[in-house]
C-alpha cells in the first residue's frame, strides 16, 4: 500500500483554495440546522440550489449518448493525490461543504460493484493522512444516491461539535459486540454494522471481511446499500 504523506491536510487545503480561485469548483451555499432526535444531535444542511435541479431524468439512450465521465480523465485542477496504483483522491466539483473529497478508481469500475480490499486500502490510506475526523460513505448504485456510474467513495469532514455520525451514534446505543455484524432496531431502515477493534479498523482485509458479511445480510433483506465508515 502506498502510504500518503502526512502533508495531506495541507495538500487538500491548497488544492481547494486554488480550485475555488480557478472556478473549477461549484460551491453551493447552504444553511445548517441542528436537530436533537433519539438522544442524538443531527446536522441538517439545507441547500436551496438543489431545488433547481431538473426534475425529469433523461432516457437511458440519451444518458448513454451524452455521458461524459468526470473521473476519467479527471480535471487536474481537482486532483489532490494519487493513492497507490489503483485510486485517485479528488475534490468533489459539486460541493456543499469545504474540502469535500472523492476517492475514485484509476480505471473505470462500475458504481454499485461491491467494495474491494484495494478500495478499503485507499480509504485507510486517506483517512490515516487526515488529522480531522471524516465520515466516508459509498452510495452503491443510483437508487442509493449515486449520481455517477464510475466507482467513487465520498469523504466529508465531521463538524467540530460531532464526534460520530448521528446514525452511527444511534446504532451504537444498541451496544453491539466488537467484531460482530449486528443490526439496530432503533434505526427505521434495514441496517447492519460492525464495531471493530482499532487494529481491524485499520486493516483493509479486516474491513473488507466485515463489510462482506454485512453486505450479504443486507442483500438477503433486498435493501438498498449505502456503506458508512468512521473512526471513533
Amino acid at each position: 500500500m502506498n502510504h500518503l504523506h502526512k502533508r495531506l491536510d495541507s495538500l487538500v487545503r491548497e488544492r481547494y483554495t486554488s480550485a475555488i480561485a480557478e472556478g473549477a469548483l461549484l460551491f453551493s451555499e447552504s444553511v445548517v440546522y441542528s436537530q436533537h432526535e433519539l438522544g442524538v444531535d443531527f446536522e441538517v444542511r439545507y441547500v436551496p440550489a438543489l431545488a433547481k435541479r431538473p426534475s425529469s431524468k433523461p432516457s437511458e439512450k440519451q444518458a448513454r449518448v451524452n455521458f461524459v465521465n468526470p473521473f476519467l480523465p479527471f480535471d487536474p485542477r481537482l486532483h489532490v493525490a494519487r493513492i497507490g496504483s489503483t485510486h485517485q483522491l479528488l475534490l468533489n466539483k459539486y460541493c456543499v461543504a469545504p474540502n469535500h473529497l472523492l476517492i475514485t478508481t484509476s480505471e473505470f469500475k462500475q458504481q454499485g460493484e461491491p467494495l474491494t480490499t484495494s478500495d478499503f486500502a485507499a480509504v485507510v490510506d486517506t483517512v490515516d493522512g487526515l488529522s480531522q475526523a471524516h465520515i466516508v460513505f459509498y452510495n452503491s448504485g443510483e437508487e442509493s444516491g449515486a449520481s455517477q456510474p464510475h466507482k467513487h467513495l465520498q469523504l466529508l469532514p465531521m463538524p467540530d461539535v460531532m464526534t460520530t455520525p448521528p446514525t452511527v451514534s444511534i446504532w451504537l446505543q444498541s451496544t453491539p459486540k466488537v467484531d460482530h455484524v449486528c443490526s439496530s432496531s432503533d434505526l427505521p431502515f434495514a441496517n447492519f454494522g460492525c464495531r471493530l477493534e482499532p487494529a481491524t479498523a485499520l486493516s483493509p482485509k479486516g474491513l473488507h471481511a466485515a463489510y462482506s458479511v454485512a453486505l450479504q445480510r443486507l442483500v438477503a433483506e433486498h435493501a438498498l446499500v449505502r456503506w458508512v465508515f468512521c473512526r471513533k
